[in-house]
């Protein structure tokens, strides 16, 4: 590893996609602007054994097989007028290798583990109270004990859900975004950005599910193309009737970038040498409101649950915007306010089928574990 290196867990095919097939990229670091040409890819990925073992890194490395195909097809298919459409597989990998790439970042470790280790540290402490342990009680009550957990735990907690999460975002649409300017698409050590221009207003709970109204998800995949899914309920684009948006407008991609600087942890990355003015121009506009935005985790006494007021706290986990307002000229919206808000999923029936879906694994699993129980004993 060098020492600049970002250990972001992209793998390096992804990098590949943006060096034309270089082993070397440009880095510029956000702390303090610093750029780096040429940084060996193979530094920036993540250190052998992180998720746990050699196993589920081949593992993990079978799947990126898998999704590498579906890129290559999303690219072929922006570019090329006479390649067929996805397959269904393809399809599937293409969404699965999004929420994949979300789900095994440092970044999102970091973000969403001390609200998850807050969350759980609560429910161990409620259980002792129900047991009686008053003294154990007192001390968690004190900020006397705290819970941790290795990162490759929590990474791989995270891409279980998010692989068994994929049906949920498979009725936003797909737009491929062409880069039709001299500024290319740059990437970050979290290049997956979840948005929601409709819900910006809401403050106070969680706008980023993945069946939240107004969900936009970003992509970029090259210095020429990115992936943009969004609800065709929320937004209005004059282009619904393609999958492709050319983008002539350098301010367009500008703002797009900014996602990548305003969801990063350690740095950006870029093409080659050639944009650093650019990458550094951004990065000097912006720096000062770049802020890294962690899960929070609350317990809620006044909130109404079906409508009626609850008999005891609500454990409440989310995570926040990051800290930009998005405005293309190619996509319109109207956020609502605040007040205006109420709890909804944008396609409940999928949610419906996959709980139940999900409801069906869990009692295959239970069965399971009931046979290998009933053997060993």
């Amino acid at each position: 590893m060098t020492e600049y290196a970002n250990q972001h867990f992209v793998p390096q095919f992804y990098f590949k996609n943006f060096s034309n097939g270089s082993r070397q990229i440009s880095l510029l670091l956000n702390e303090c602007g610093r750029v780096i040409n040429n940084a060996p890819i193979k530094g920036q990925c993540s250190k052998k054994n992180f998720y746990g073992s050699q196993e589920i890194e081949s593992q993990f490395s079978s799947l990126e097989a898998n999704y590498s195909k579906a890129i290559c097809a999303a690219l072929q298919i922006a570019w090329d007028g006479s390649s067929p459409f996805f397959s269904d597989q393809e399809l599937a990998w293409l969404f699965e290798a999004i929420l994949f790439q979300r789900a095994r970042t440092a970044h999102q470790i970091a973000k969403t583990s001390p609200a998850n280790m807050a969350l759980f540290l609560r429910c161990f402490r409620d259980y002792l109270e129900h047991e009686g342990d008053d003294d154990l009680v007192r001390y968690i009550d004190d900020e006397q004990v705290e819970l941790v957990e290795d990162n490759w735990v929590s990474a791989l907690r995270g891409i279980g859900i998010a692989l068994e999460s994929v049906p949920l975002i498979m009725d936003l649409d797909l737009y491929l975004l062409r880069n039709q300017t001299d500024y290319p698409f740059v990437f970050s050590d979290a290049p997956v950005v979840f948005l929601n221009t409709y819900l910006r207003n809401v403050k106070n709970r969680g706008v980023l599910g993945l069946q939240s109204p107004g969900l936009q998800i970003f992509f970029p995949i090259n210095p020429w193309t990115a992936i943009m899914l969004i609800d065709r309920d929320k937004y209005g684009v004059t282009f619904k009737q393609s999958m492709f948006y050319d983008i002539f407008e350098r301010s367009d991609i500008s703002k797009i970038n900014a996602l990548q600087f305003y969801h990063s942890m350690n740095g950006i990355y870029f093409s080659d040498e050639t944009y650093v003015d650019y990458v550094t121009d951004l990065w000097r506009v912006h720096r000062s409101k770049m802020k890294f935005v962690r899960s929070q985790f609350h317990l809620r006494s006044d909130w109404l649950l079906d409508g009626q007021p609850t008999e005891s706290n609500l454990y409440h986990c989310f995570e926040p915007q990051i800290n930009y307002k998005l405005d293309l000229s190619f996509i319109q919206c109207e956020p609502i306010d605040e007040k205006q808000y109420h709890f909804s999923h944008r396609n409940p029936e999928i949610v419906a089928e996959h709980k139940q879906w999900l409801d069906e694994m869990d009692e295959l699993e239970n069965k399971s574990q009931k046979k290998i129980t009933s053997s060993n004993e």
